[in-house]
This record gives structure tokens, C-alpha cells and sequence, in this order.
């Protein structure tokens, strides 16, 4: 077997938890989206009711699910470091 190689991740390679905590947020918030920051995939799995839900939602509503998401999650750790 060969050995693997260490490839960094992101552009500047791995950071540390203390330099990721204490650089927080680029950009500003504007409605539901962080702007001027590079975005990542989130791929995960929600029950099919909650996520037709959301979808029925985001229609009536003229949004994007993903905007809805984005600001529920960013809501919820706000709250949980207030």
C-alpha cells in the first residue's frame, strides 16, 4: 500500500480551532446570506413531510429554501452563544 499524501483543505490549508473561532464571519449579513464569503455543500437528510414542508413554505413565501435554512441555522447558534 502507498502512503498517502497530506493534502491541505481551503486555500490556505487547515487552520487551528482558535484561529477559526477568533476570525468569525467575512462580510456582512444582508437578508439571509453572509456576503463576500465563499460558500460550502452541506449534504444531509431531513424526513420527507418536514422537507416537503419546507418546500410548500419557501414557495408561498417567494424564498429559497436554502435562504430559509441559512438563516434558521445562523439564528440558532447565535442563540446558543448568547
Amino acid at each position: 500500500m502507498t502512503d498517502k499524501n497530506h493534502i491541505p483543505l481551503g486555500r490556505k490549508g487547515p487552520r487551528t480551532m482558535d484561529e477559526f473561532v477568533e476570525k468569525g464571519e467575512v462580510g456582512t449579513t444582508t437578508g439571509s446570506a453572509v456576503e463576500n464569503e465563499r460558500e460550502v455543500t452541506k449534504t444531509f437528510r431531513v424526513p420527507e413531510s418536514l422537507g416537503r414542508r419546507l418546500k410548500i413554505h419557501a414557495a408561498q413565501t417567494g424564498q429559497k429554501e436554502k435562504d430559509i435554512l441559512i438563516d434558521l441555522i445562523a439564528g440558532y447558534l447565535q442563540n446558543q452563544n448568547a
